[in-house]
This record gives C-alpha cells, structure tokens and sequence, in this order.
C-alpha cells in the first residue's frame, strides 16, 4: 500500500518548534531583547492585540509595505519613508529568527514521534511531505539507520550535498515543499544545496564554504506567507511530486494543519475524489476548513503519528482500521512527553510510573519495541505499570512472552502475580 502523509506545523509542536502564533509573540519578545526597531515593535504589539494576527501575517504586511515603499520612492512620496530603515532591519531578521527557532527541535524526542511510523516502510510505500521547516523526520530516520530520498545527493564524506531531484527508489521519499533550516542556494548559480551542519543565516549575509569549487550560500526556505512566489528550484519540483504522490496513493492523511492556505487544501479535496483521505487534527471546532468527504480523526499528531497509524497500517485492512479512528473517542491530549519520560531511565521511577499511568489512561497502542523496552527495565516498578499496556498493543502475544522472560529470571513476584491476573482477564 502506498500511503501519503502530509504534516503541518501542529506536528512539530510538542518537539519544542512553536506554531505561528506563538512564533510571533517570541518573536516580538527577540526584537524587544536586541532593542531593534522601536516603532516596528509597538505597531507590532497593537496588531498582536488580535489573537488571530499570527508570523504569517506579519510576513505579508511586511512584505507588502517594503512594496509600497518602492512605490513612494518612485513616485516621490515620502509617507512610510521613516519606517524604511527598521522595516529594511526587521523583515531579515525574521527570516533568521524562524529558521533560528526551527532548529531547536527536540532531537531525543523526534525519533520517538517518528520511528514508529517509519519502520512501517518495510511493508508500505511511504511518501512523507511537510511545510515544517524542521529537521525532525530526517533526525529519527539517521538516528535508526533508515534512507530517505529528499531530492538532494547522499553526503558520503562531504559537507554539503547537491539537488538531484527524486528518483523511482522503493525508499521513503520525503517532500518538504517549503524549504528546511539545512537548505541554501548558491548566490552565482542558485544551485541548492544541503549543508551537514546547519545555521540560519541572518538577512543578506551569506556563507562561504571553502573547497575544490568554493561556495557562496544563503538560505533557500521559503518563509510563511510567500508560498505563491515559489518560482526558483526545486520548489516546481517539490510542488508537483507532492500533487502527484497525494493522487496516485492509496491512503492520505493530514496531520497537525488547519488547511488554512487553499492550494494545501484544494489538494486534500481532491485527494478525497481520488481514494479515503484523513484529516488528524486535536482542534476542529477551532476554524479548520474540512473539504467535503475527508474524515477527521480527532487526535493529537503524537498519537496518531507514534499509535494509531503505525498500528492502523500493521493491520490487514489499513484503511477500516483508521476509519474505526474517525468514530472512536476523541484524544487531544498528546502523549509525546509522557513517552519519553516513561522511557529515560535517568528519570525517577515515581516520575516515569506516572508517565506509564496517564499513558495506561489514554488508551493508547504501543507497538512491542516502546513496550519491550519498559517491561525490561531495571526499576521494577515501571516493569510493573508496563504490563498495563500489552491489552492495547498489537504485539500483545510476542509481549507477553517477553513478560514471561522478565518474570523468571528476575524472580519478580509482584511482577508475576500481575502477568498471571492479566492472562486470566483477557
């Protein structure tokens, strides 16, 4: 089965990358701290008295009055002409301050969000596509060892990787139609390159990369609000794999957008003309346009991305199984933080108990490498709530097992007592 997902900025979020409301109201708290652009910053707070008013916004305002001050040059007018000079000093910096915050993204906790559903690629065709400028797909998958076609040359020994374009590899192909932090163009010949180590760079600065062939680099993401001045590569490319992948899938799923931007969500409609398409957001009720038909699945993005899909897509009918998702109890609550905590064997047992237990209390199906790993852990205690997961997990056989193994050879028997009750509920 091929299956296409699509992740907006509400997957990124419990791994410490802001979404553009709270981008903004960091933001407007940086410019304060470098005491850079007073009057900017003023109007700026006026306009943030509108809780709707978010980064994207303020993008396009700026880029509209930079416009508009063009004009009045030329027409010889001086009406904006005060605001030039900070509006000239604002507008990279927050080019720089988005890519900046974007590369903060929690990388102990980015393999747990994704590991689940990428090891699913050894039995589906994966297509991964975003507008996150984050670095969190690509972090879990090296982390595990696994292959991702992103467009871009592999690195072998080098420090930066040129664009290819995609290939028809049986690989997990990754789609990050906006551009990533590790992006930059080639000032002389707007080649786009990938850089291993990563920085944001600040406005009109530009990086020199010494070599055979020296470069001169500046960042290639593409900001919120410029989506339609996507003209320079890859982005043509980008756009129309990820319009042919979502049309030619078998299953495709959102997750973590509001579909606020019409093309993302003229191609969810016409997905759902094509085959069953998901909508995984924790917040309908609060302004999300559904295209006619798509099925929403009322759930955080970690539960979907690290529970449900993974286990949807281990089924034999992938698709019932994330229908029985649309009709099932709504669960906004994520559940990233408590997995990870239930998992850092330098946290208090008391700590990672009570992680277990609100994951116990939400229902939610581990596969057996997270529950494994909890059922062999050194603290008996968190052994012990761990057993309270195998009724949800679809590795309940091979898991109980493995609790008979920790059973025996640590002569456990609390542990053992609780395993035998469980056998004899189920």
């Amino acid at each position: 089965m091929k299956v296409v997902v699509f992740t907006g900025a509400g997957a990124s979020i419990e791994l410490g990358v802001p979404t553009m409301r709270p981008m903004i109201e960091e933001f407007r708290n940086h410019l304060q701290e470098r005491r850079i652009a007073a009057n900017v910053l003023a109007k700026l707070d006026q306009l943030m008295a509108d809780k709707a008013y978010d980064i994207e916004h303020m993008i396009d305002d700026l880029d509209s009055l930079e416009k508009g001050l063009s004009a009045h040059d030329r027409w010889g007018e001086q009406i904006l002409s005060p605001l030039k000079p900070e509006i000239d000093v604002v507008r990279p910096e927050a080019e720089w301050f988005i890519q900046h915050i974007c590369e903060r993204v929690d990388t102990g906790m980015a393999p747990m969000l994704w590991h689940p559903l990428l090891r699913q690629a050894t039995h589906h065709k994966l297509v991964i596509a975003t507008t996150n400028y984050d670095r969190s797909v690509e972090i879990a998958a090296a982390r595990h060892g696994i292959e991702l076609d992103d467009g871009f040359e592999l690195f072998a020994d080098k420090e930066w990787a040129p664009w290819k374009g995609f290939s028809t590899s049986a690989g997990i192909k990754m789609l990050k139609v906006h551009g990533s932090t590790d992006w930059y163009y080639a000032t002389d010949t707007q080649g786009v390159y990938k850089l291993r180590h990563p920085m944001p760079i600040f406005g009109r600065v530009t990086v020199r990369l010494e070599g055979p062939t020296p470069l001169m680099l500046k960042s290639a993401a593409v900001l919120p609000s410029r989506e339609k001045k996507i003209r320079e590569p890859p982005y043509p490319e980008l756009s129309s794999e990820f319009r042919i992948n979502v049309l030619d899938c078998d299953v495709a799923v959102f997750v973590g957008t509001s579909l606020r931007d019409p093309d993302l969500r003229s191609v969810c409609a016409d997905s759902f003309r094509k085959h069953p398409t998901f909508l995984v957001n924790r917040n309908i009720a609060g302004g999300v346009s559904v295209p006619p038909g798509v099925q929403v699945i009322s759930q955080s993005a970690s539960r979907f991305l690290t529970s449900t899909l993974p286990c949807a897509l281990r089924t034999a009918n992938p698709v019932s199984a994330l229908e029985q998702a649309v009709t099932a109890k709504h669960w906004p609550a994520g559940i990233l933080k408590d997995l990870h905590v239930a998992l850092d064997k330098s946290a208090d047992a008391p700590l990672r108990c009570g992680a277990v237990e609100r994951l116990l209390a939400s229902q939610v199906a581990l596969e057996g490498n997270e529950v494994s790993a909890l059922l062999r852990d050194p603290e008996p205690d968190v052994r012990l709530y761990a057993l309270g997961l195998l009724p949800h997990s679809p590795d309940r056989q091979e898991l109980t097992k493995v609790a008979e193994q920790v059973a025996a050879a640590a002569s456990d028997g609390a542990f053992a007592a609780e395993l035998k009750l469980l056998a004899e509920l189920s």
